[in-house]
């Protein structure tokens, strides 16, 4: 009751209030999903208990891919090559690599830092680094295009079975790697295209 006896308009209040807003759905929510469970997972006491596990898992793959750069960017020659329709500037693909190797450390450092890390991980973890690091050598090096291509396959191979052994250890370790093996369909599409365009 208000003064003057008159009822609060209590249901005209209800239908002029704005309507709530609905829950995200579809794709953006399985984003917004993800980066919350990065969040928890990273930013929490764990980090700070496990920070050597942490900066070990992130900077293995940083480090070891920006050697690889150094030792390569005297014979980088993308930009002199015909190219496939969709190829990106030569400047894009540091930037990528660089989130890339950052995201593979952070998947390895939630399993590490749960003691979930068994032979079986470290295997096929730094088996696929290995031969993600040697594409880049025998492409822009030793100029092994077909070679090139074929290694790369088989390092989708081994990030496949990487993403099917990290899911059963913990599965935002595994989706983490999903942008990687993404990447990796991509580049062998692009290295395809300029063997068969630059024979």
């Amino acid at each position: 009751m208000v003064a003057g006896g008159g009822r609060r308009p209590e249901v005209a209040e209800e239908e002029d209030s704005p309507p709530k807003n609905k829950e995200p759905s579809g794709i953006f929510a399985i984003f917004t999903h993800i980066i919350l469970q990065i969040c928890q997972e990273v930013f929490n006491l764990e980090f700070l208990k496990d920070k050597w596990v942490w900066i070990k898992s992130i900077f293995i793959p940083v480090i070891l891919g920006g050697i690889v750069a150094l030792l390569i960017s005297g014979s980088m020659d993308y930009n002199d090559l015909n190219r496939p329709p969709l190829s990106p500037p030569g400047f894009i693909f540091g930037i990528v690599w660089t989130v890339l190797y950052i995201l593979m450390g952070v998947s390895y450092g939630i399993i590490a830092s749960k003691d979930l890390v068994d032979k079986n991980i470290n295997t096929i973890y730094y088996l696929q680094l290995f031969v993600n690091l040697l594409w880049p050598i025998a492409f822009f090096i030793f100029k092994w295009r077909l070679f090139a291509f074929i290694w790369l396959l088989l390092l989708i191979i081994l990030v496949i079975k990487m993403i099917i052994d990290f899911y059963k250890k913990n599965k935002l370790s595994a989706y983490l790697q999903i942008p990687y093996l993404l990447w990796c369909i991509f580049a062998a599409y692009l290295n395809l295209g300029v063997y068969l365009l630059n024979k």
